[in-house]
């Protein structure tokens, strides 16, 4: 899982770019086609000159079989975003192009949002999930907040997490089924064989966590890939914790001080000190930014659309509070 994923990230970026995700349809393989005739071909479908594509940059993901462009112009961003075929010499192929998020952002998932109901947020982004009631909202900054007005309505919201590709034409991991180079392969899922019979009837065996499900099936454990937010969170904690430990260590142990007891001189406040305030309402009030224009292609949140439910942001009615979503 930690190979997977170490293969799926992109070389730095510049931060002041902005991205656009392209997958290739038709059975495209991109690793057998040179990254500057990639390059080329998209700059071709999306209608630029050499030198207005003197600041991109094109990229390859072997691990998702996508392409990643990255630009500092947003003219060159909608004319990307738009591309629906791209001419390789071996001929044309049709491709999905879309913006992706920016950095320092955060998704958060919401539950029950009627499908006749169009939302207007005043996020970042919102779209639904396909024709689901679930509906993936993109927040500014890195925290993504408790609850969600959508009209009248406060809504639980939690944190988005991404779902490990599995394609289910070749049985491979890190890639969806749209952006198999190889399609006509079938592999079983259960057991990997290749070309498995009609009747085929197997053991089963998942390639994530070795359950004896089927890979990546809705009881696997592993097929959700832990949030970039929670993972940047845990890594403070760690840092902050050994840099703790570390000065402990050279000022050696405090005087008057045990674990989980306190000195009677600091168990209670001063008489002089004014009394504390108590606290009241929520913990803090979040307000989404407002999304400054529509980009051609829609806004990337994640890849596939699926649900996932996560409760490492929930804290009872202490939670922050954001109106993501407008009255109709």
């Amino acid at each position: 899982m930690k190979r997977l994923a170490a293969a799926s990230r992109l070389p730095r970026l510049p931060r002041d770019h902005i991205r656009i995700i392209v997958r290739p349809r038709d059975g495209l393989d991109v690793r057998k086609v040179s990254e500057i005739g990639l390059a080329q071909a998209i700059a071709m479908a999306a209608y630029l000159a050499p030198e207005e594509t003197e600041g991109d940059i094109v990229c390859q993901n072997i691990a998702q079989s996508i392409l990643v462009v990255s630009t500092p112009e947003k003219k060159n961003a909608n004319a990307y975003a738009v591309i629906q075929q791209i001419r390789i010499s071996e001929g044309m192929y049709h491709v999905a192009a879309y913006i992706a998020a920016p950095d320092n952002t955060s998704k958060g998932v919401i539950r029950e949002v009627d499908t006749s109901r169009r939302p207007y947020p005043t996020a970042l982004e919102a779209k639904r999930s396909k024709n689901t009631t679930t509906v993936v909202v993109l927040f500014d900054g890195m925290k993504v907040p408790n609850y969600v007005m959508c009209g009248v309505s406060l809504l639980r919201c939690t944190l988005y997490k991404r779902q490990t590709n599995v394609c289910y034409a070749c049985g491979g991991l890190g890639h969806r089924a749209d952006v198999c180079p190889n399609p006509n392969k079938r592999v079983c899922r259960g057991c990997g064989l290749v070309s498995p019979p009609d009747d085929h009837q197997c053991s089963p065996k998942c390639a994530l966590c070795g359950g004896p499900h089927p890979t990546a099936d809705r009881m696997c454990k592993e097929r959700f890939q832990v949030p970039y937010v929670l993972r940047r969170r845990r890594r403070r904690r760690r840092q902050r914790a050994k840099k703790v430990s570390a000065t402990a260590g050279r000022r050696g142990p405090v005087k008057g001080f045990q674990r989980g007891k306190c000195s009677q001189a600091g168990a209670f406040r001063h008489a002089s000190w004014p009394p504390a305030r108590p606290l009241q309402g929520p913990r803090s009030h979040q307000r989404a930014l407002l999304l400054p224009g529509e980009m051609p292609g829609g806004t990337y949140l994640g890849g596939s659309s699926q649900a996932e439910a996560s409760g490492a942001t929930t804290r009872g009615n202490a939670g922050t509070i954001a109106r993501a979503l407008g009255r109709p």
